[in-house]
């Protein structure tokens, strides 16, 4: 099997930190958000409820590496969204999700029992 390296170490930055795919994923899926929502959608959609400073931790994380930006809704709010490098992360982590096949993917059937003839 032939690995492009590079490659594999910006997936490995994707999963550096617990939340980060998960708060990019969100924003990607319902942004842009204010804080409130943002943690909120979050909670929905990782399955259980993150403390604030978790979310703050992340985002300001994700800020600072240039994927997530604060700006005004235009009515005076903060609201977070991806930016362009944000979006591209989103993407992959989009096509990462999508190439996984688990259990949960495939048709539920139930094993038939023989019956004697």
């Amino acid at each position: 099997m032939d690995f492009l390296f590079a490659r594999l170490r910006r997936i490995q930055r994707l999963f550096a930190h617990e939340w980060d795919a998960f708060l990019i994923a969100t924003l990607a899926a319902a942004g842009p958000l204010r804080y409130g929502q943002l943690a909120n959608e979050m909670t929905l959609n990782c399955g259980r409820r993150l403390s604030d400073s978790t979310v703050v931790r992340t985002r300001d994380r994700l800020v600072r590496q240039g994927l997530v930006e604060c700006v005004d809704d235009g009515l005076g709010h903060p609201v977070h969204r991806l930016t362009e490098s944000g979006r591209r992360q989103a993407q992959l982590l989009a096509a990462m999700a999508e190439s996984i096949k688990d259990e949960l993917d495939l048709p539920r059937t139930r094993p038939t029992a023989q019956r004697p003839a």
